[in-house]
């Protein structure tokens, strides 16, 4: 797979004349929506789609209630690595 020159592989699709871009995010990953403080791990990854669920205990040995947003599917231009954990 060749790589561009930020270092990031980029596969590209054959026949449709599109291009297939890999995800920056896999499962098992922590990650933060952006701007907020609640962590989540990624549970499944499907082309831009990231699914997500919430991570406890939090940092601060918190634990979340499940609710409506524990499990929730986002673009993952919404994410960002929580490299500090």
């Amino acid at each position: 797979m060749p790589l561009r020159g930020n270092g990031v592989a980029v596969a590209v699709a054959v026949g449709a004349g599109t291009e297939a871009r890999v995800s920056q995010f896999f499962s098992g990953q922590s990650v933060r929506l952006r701007g907020s403080t609640v962590l989540y791990k990624v549970v499944a990854v499907n082309s831009n789609l990231v699914t997500i669920l919430v991570s406890n205990p939090q940092p601060d040995g918190a634990y979340l209630p499940f609710g409506p947003t524990s499990l929730q599917t986002v673009d993952e231009s919404r994410l960002e690595r929580a490299d500090d954990v």
